[in-house]
């Protein structure tokens, strides 16, 4: 059996209640969160508090990231001067052993 097309239809003829489309929806988001919230018998309350821990772990670790970043870029820094001060004092030492008569 073939089934029609609606670009298959003569122009002027109007569609079957079988051959309509179906509408294309994009809902919101359903984010996991929000549903520790509802009343949902088949959630318990060890599962709410293990997914907000969950939830407290991401964010903290989120917030973090800017700390840690600034703590890294202040010690590279400081260790940046001292390894190149290192440098150049043992490369001149090394140029006065080399190059002495």
């Amino acid at each position: 059996m073939i089934v029609p097309r609606p670009h298959d239809r003569p122009i002027g003829t109007a569609a079957a209640a079988d051959e309509t489309l179906e509408p294309f929806r994009v809902g919101l988001p359903q984010w996991l969160i929000f549903g520790l919230f509802r009343r949902n018998p088949l959630l318990r309350a060890s599962d709410r508090i293990a997914a907000l821990a969950i939830a407290l772990a991401v964010t903290v670790s989120v917030l973090a990231i800017p700390f840690a970043a600034a703590v890294g870029t202040a010690v590279h820094d400081s260790r940046r001067a001292a390894y190149a001060q290192q440098h150049h004092s043992r490369h001149r030492d090394d140029h006065r052993r080399h190059c002495s008569p």
